[in-house]
């Protein structure tokens, strides 16, 4: 498979790492932007089956436990 944007393995890790220690702040994970950028996506009006396109989760569940949205909230949407 071609990738879009190729990369070594852990190439991400490592600059998440990097920008980081930059920053001064250890305290973070690469995956917590991931749940910031589908709850964004949520507050900004988007469906469920468009910020899973988004976001590339196979499984619409899977972007549901990914949001920090109530579920009253996502089921507005």
């Amino acid at each position: 498979m071609e990738r879009l944007f190729p990369m070594r393995a852990g190439g991400p890790d490592q600059t998440w790492m990097r920008l980081r220690e930059r920053a001064g702040s250890n305290d973070h994970r690469l995956h917590e932007l991931r749940h910031a950028a589908v709850t964004g996506l949520f507050e900004g009006g988007r469906g469920m089956a468009d910020v899973g396109a988004t976001s590339g989760h196979r499984e619409l569940r899977m972007v549901s436990r990914d949001t920090r949205l109530r579920a009253a909230d996502r089921a507005e949407r």
